[in-house]
């Protein structure tokens, strides 16, 4: 019998950052496909959501309530409310009790500087990033000119 050392190897963590606008609630299937074939693979995986957010002065739904796309919808009947607590703190306190060897990014163009903001934000700079999605697919030679951005 021979002498085989078994080690456990560490798994992978991965941390997706799902770049929905504000309070787009539901995780896109691109990103669900991503978490089951990670998790398939072995891989730890967690995911931080900027829907549940406000971005900016107006969010996604008044937009297109603004441009008549849908009607206005009365806010005593949403049950899913914004979250009170910064953002980007958010992630970094995501980030420090994870401890993902990979951040991988979910994006399209308008959601991309929030995205930007929060990988910036990242102090461990060991941590490989990703950018994916429609915008960095289209526009690869754009995204990874980011110095925050490892890979496309």
């Amino acid at each position: 019998m021979s002498n085989m050392h078994t080690h456990k190897r560490k798994r992978v963590k991965v941390l997706l950052i799902e770049g929905n606008a504000e309070m787009e609630m539901g995780i896109p299937p691109n990103v669900a496909i991503l978490v089951s074939s990670l998790k398939s693979g072995g891989f730890d995986v967690n995911v931080f959501s900027t829907s549940e957010y406000i971005h900016g002065a107006i969010t996604g739904d008044e937009v297109r309530v603004n441009t008549l796309q849908v009607p206005p919808t009365a806010q005593s009947e949403i049950s899913i409310k914004p979250k009170s607590t910064d953002m980007i703190s958010d992630f970094q306190r995501m980030v420090k009790s994870f401890k993902p060897d990979i951040v991988g990014f979910s994006t399209t163009e308008p959601t991309y500087l929030k995205g930007a903001d929060l990988l910036k934000s990242i102090e461990d700079k060991n941590i490989f990033t990703i950018a994916g999605g429609a915008y960095p697919s289209l526009c690869p030679e754009d995204v990874i000119k980011d110095d925050f951005i490892d890979a496309v």
